[in-house]
């Protein structure tokens, strides 16, 4: 089955890296496009800053899954860039650390839901419903 979606994944932590991917990558409808560290690696990608100006080979992707506590540039940090810059893509935030503060937050930045790790089958399904409500008709230039 050839992926649906193509995702983002930013997380600090190696093994929160590795538990998100392996998440996702069990629906077979996501292709991860790129497994970054920390905020400033996202939005360089979103940017189409070298190394990521070619979208042949870094494609847009349709989702950001973002933990919220990040070094140097967060999760919060993306999801107001995203919101000011418009890009068509949709955030959700992942983190070990939920509140209400932060879960409100987050959503007043446009995340469309807030996952608490580690993720399991029912949370990746929930991503999966997520994306398919925002991408009934994916937009041109997404591949």
């Amino acid at each position: 089955m050839n992926a649906k979606y193509n995702v983002i994944i930013a997380d600090d932590l190696d093994d929160h890296l590795a538990l998100l991917y392996a998440t996702l990558r069990a629906t077979g409808c996501f292709k991860v496009t790129l497994m970054a560290f920390d905020g400033r690696q996202v939005i360089e990608y979103l940017s189409g800053r070298p190394p990521f100006h070619d979208r042949q080979l870094y494609p847009m992707p349709h989702l950001l899954l973002l933990d919220l506590k990040m070094l140097r540039v967060d999760g919060f940090d993306v999801l107001r860039w995203v919101g000011e810059s418009r890009i068509p893509v949709v955030p959700i935030a992942v983190t070990s650390y939920a509140s209400p503060q932060s879960e409100q937050m987050a959503t007043d930045l446009g995340a469309a839901a807030v996952l608490t790790k580690p993720l399991d089958p029912e949370d990746a399904s929930r991503i999966l419903q997520i994306a398919d409500e925002h991408f009934a008709v994916v937009p041109t230039g997404w591949n």
